[in-house]
C-alpha cells in the first residue's frame, strides 16, 4: 500500500467537524449512570449519548508503561485534542484474575480516564464468566464504565455481569444475547457492502449500536488497507464517508487504536 500511514493531524478535523457542516463542539463528557431506551443511549442527565472513542494500548502490569501510551498526557490528549470522549481498554483476563498489581493498575487507569472526562470501555479476549464476574463486581459501583464482551461469549457472562451487581451496559457482537442494557458491537469493514451497511443501519432502528474494529490495517496486505487511495486527501475522504454513516444513523463509534503505527498514529 502506497499509504505508509493516516496521521493523527489528518484525523482531528474529521472527529471535529464531524458529518456536519456546522461549527465543530465538544463531544460530550462523561455522564453516568448510562441505560438503554430503545434504539437510544441515554446518559444520567437524561440526554442521548453517542460513544466516539477509541481503543487505549493493551494494560501492562506497570505503572510506567514504556511509551507513555497509558499515561495522562495521551489520555488528555484524546479528549481534549481529538475531541473524542471515550476510550475501550483492553485486560488481560488470566493477570487480571492473577494478581493484585494488575487490577490496582486497571483501576487506576480506568479512574484517571473518568477524571478527564472519558467514559470507559473495559474489553478482554477472554469470555470466562468467572472473569467478567471479578471485573463486574471490581467496578460496579462505577457509572462511567462499560463492560465489552469478546466474539463467543455466551449468555453465561453477561449473567455474571449482573449477578455481580453490576447494571452498566454491555457491549455484544452477539445480538441474540439477553439483557436489557445491551448495546449492539458490528465491525463495518471498509470494504463493506451495501447490504453490509444496510444490515447495520437496520440493527441501530431497534437497539444502541457500536461500530468498532475500523482500524485498515496499514503495513499489512488487508482489503481494508487496500481500499484506502494512495494520497492523504483520499484516506481522509474515505474515513469521513464511515463516520458520515455512523452518523446519519446515531451509531456510536470506537476508532482504531492511539498507537503508533495504527491509523491515529503520532505526526
Amino acid at each position: 500500500m502506497a499509504v505508509s500511514r493516516l496521521v493523527l493531524l489528518l484525523l482531528v478535523p474529521l472527529v471535529l467537524a464531524g458529518s456536519s457542516s456546522s461549527p465543530p463542539v465538544l463531544t460530550p463528557a462523561v455522564a453516568g449512570p448510562y441505560r438503554v431506551e430503545g434504539a437510544r443511549l441515554i446518559d444520567g442527565l437524561g440526554h442521548p449519548y453517542l460513544v466516539t472513542g477509541t481503543r487505549l494500548a493493551p494494560l501492562t502490569s506497570s505503572d510506567m508503561d514504556n511509551d507513555g501510551s497509558l499515561s495522562a498526557t495521551t489520555i488528555v490528549t484524546i479528549r481534549q485534542r481529538v475531541n473524542m470522549n471515550a476510550v475501550r481498554l483492553p485486560l488481560d483476563a488470566a493477570r487480571y484474575l492473577d494478581s493484585d498489581a494488575y487490577r490496582k493498575r486497571a483501576r487506576a487507569v480506568a479512574d484517571l480516564s473518568n477524571h478527564l472526562e472519558l467514559l470507559v470501555i473495559l474489553e478482554a479476549d477472554s469470555p470466562s464468566p468467572e472473569f467478567w464476574s471479578a471485573i463486574a463486581g471490581n467496578f460496579c459501583d462505577d457509572p462511567n464504565i462499560f463492560f465489552a464482551l469478546p466474539a463467543g461469549a455466551t449468555q453465561e457472562s453477561v449473567d455474571a455481569i449482573r449477578a455481580a451487581k453490576a447494571s452498566q451496559p454491555i457491549v455484544a457482537a452477539d445480538l441474540d444475547l439477553k439483557d436489557s442494557n445491551l448495546i449492539a458491537e458490528v465491525s463495518p469493514r471498509y470494504t463493506a457492502s451495501a447490504d453490509d451497511l444496510d444490515r447495520i443501519a437496520r440493527i441501530a432502528e431497534t437497539r444502541p449500536v457500536l461500530a468498532d474494529a475500523m482500524d485498515p490495517g496499514f503495513f499489512t496486505d488487508s482489503s481494508d488497507c487496500s481500499a484506502f487511495p494512495s494520497d492523504p486527501a483520499g484516506a481522509a475522504a474515505v474515513v469521513e464517508r464511515r463516520l458520515k454513516f455512523l452518523d446519519d444513523h446515531n451509531i456510536s463509534w470506537t476508532i482504531s487504536s492511539f498507537q503508533p503505527g495504527k491509523m491515529i498514529s503520532d505526526y
